[in-house]
């Protein structure tokens, strides 16, 4: 028995979902509120033919005789069917005439029995069945087919809150079939034994509402599964047999999976590697990127430098053309003066009334500032007017020019070109304008010796 005890610990944490199954029952509270439910259940695969097989265990003693496994009502009819642990209910269309087998249950409270009800149309026949024997046999009178649709609960009555139905037991196994099960078949069930567990069905074919689908349904109040092989003093064979091939599956499935822990881990310790080797990457790419970033931010910031000197420049540039076009205005105003002021010497030459100011038109002069530098020049000039030989003057027009000047110009009242260009003396840093030479040409120019010396000997040729 130890050894059974130790190998069942030892499997029962490798076992599948479904040999859990195998051996699971449900247990009930001992409240009103403790139940499983099928509301709108239908019952049409049992309309001419029943039978509901089940293991119950009796434990709760509070309800007396009167406790209640299964109950299924419909609107028309409250007590269609009504399973009593005890005995006392037996009823399919609230037909008594299998009722009150409380003397036919001897079974002690704490252990299992088998129970089976079994009813046809066609017969008119309820039949109870205990451990695999008839117990108990009646017709019932009213001779119609099962109401089809209405509630089916387990643990109590509904909606009664009387708690005189309350179950408060065990249940295991539990199946309704859809033809009247023969008593050998009945009989086979009951012999297989609870630690056998489910399964093994000798009507497969006809079993319609199946203990699995009890188990899956929603739950009231305290209503647990119970594994039986935690009571079971014996193991079946075939349980054991089944457990030592899972064993031994198991044991090839650990060994393999051994071998795939070791590739997995070489696995990871080569990924390892590679996440290392990676890191180290990632921090020289990481150091370069820094780099690259605060070469970028001073390549960024000399080209806002760039940018602002361009600007700077652009607009230096604007201001250098301004002043280029001003310039270039100056320079074609200069340029029509000084059309204007040849015009005007070439006037003066045609009709041979040029004076010593008409020097004044000249590039050198007109239009400029006239400075020290400028009237040396001109006071210079008048004692080198033999430089000019050659252009429109001959040498003794020159000669005549400077004796008219020097000695005559005394006796005619004329101021000589000496005290003249002493006059220009004042000028010094005034623009030599058109009007302040037209003011010298008309003002001090004359010359009353002029008539009488045109008829002069001098030699024109």
């Amino acid at each position: 028995m130890l050894f059974l005890f130790v190998f069942c610990f030892l499997v029962k944490p490798i076992q599948s979902i479904e040999d859990d199954k195998k051996f699971t029952a449900l247990k009930f509270g001992t409240s009103i509120n403790d139940y499983v439910q099928f509301s709108n259940f239908d019952m049409s695969p049992f309309r001419n033919a029943l039978s509901i097989c089940s293991w119950m265990k009796r434990v709760y003693t509070g309800s007396g005789t009167s406790a209640v496994v299964m109950h299924y009502h419909t609107s028309s009819q409250y007590w269609e069917i009504l399973i009593s642990p005890t005995g006392r209910y037996n009823i399919v269309f609230d037909s008594r005439v299998v009722e009150n087998l409380n003397s036919k249950f001897t079974t002690p409270v704490g252990e299992w029995m088998h129970y089976c009800l079994c009813w046809s149309f066609s017969t008119k026949t309820i039949q109870v069945y205990l451990n695999g024997v008839l117990v108990a046999s009646g017709e019932e009178s009213s001779g119609r087919q099962l109401h089809t649709s209405g509630t089916l609960t387990f643990g109590r009555v509904f909606p009664s809150t009387n708690t005189a139905y309350i179950f408060g037991g065990e249940i295991f196994d539990l199946n309704f079939y859809t033809e009247v099960l023969s008593p050998d078949v009945i009989s086979r069930m009951a012999g297989r034994a609870v630690c056998e567990g489910a399964g093994g069905y000798l009507e497969e074919r006809y079993r319609a509402f199946r203990w699995e689908q009890l188990l899956e349904q929603s739950r009231s109040g305290f209503v647990t599964e119970v594994n039986l092989l935690d009571t079971c003093t014996v193991i079946p064979r075939e349980y054991l047999d089944r457990q030592i091939n899972i064993t031994s599956e198991t044991q090839v499935d650990l060994n393999q999976t051994r071998k795939d822990l070791a590739t997995v881990r070489a696995r990871l310790n080569r990924a390892m590697a590679e996440l290392e080797t990676t890191q180290q990457d990632l921090e020289t790419v990481t150091s370069s990127l820094n780099r690259t970033e605060a070469v970028l931010s001073e390549k960024e910031s000399q080209l806002n430098q760039t940018q602002n000197e361009l600007k700077q420049t652009q607009n230096e540039l604007k201001q250098t053309q301004s002043e280029l076009n001003q310039t270039q205005n100056e320079l074609n105003q200069t340029s029509e003066q000084q059309e204007m002021c040849s015009s005007k010497l070439e006037e003066a030459r045609k009709f041979e009334n040029i004076s010593r100011f008409d020097v004044l038109f000249t590039t050198p002069y007109y239009n400029k500032i006239f400075t020290e530098g400028l009237l040396q020049q001109l006071q210079s000039s008048w004692d080198i007017m033999s430089d000019f030989v050659g252009v429109n003057l001959t040498e003794a027009v020159v000669d005549h020019f400077r004796k008219h000047d020097g000695d005559q110009s005394k006796e005619c009242g004329e101021p000589s070109a000496k005290s003249i260009i002493d006059m220009f003396g004042e000028l010094i840093n005034v623009k030599m304008t058109w009007g302040i030479i037209r003011h010298f040409k008309d003002s001090h120019s004359g010359n009353p010796c002029d008539e009488e010396n045109r008829e002069s000997d001098i030699d024109y040729s």
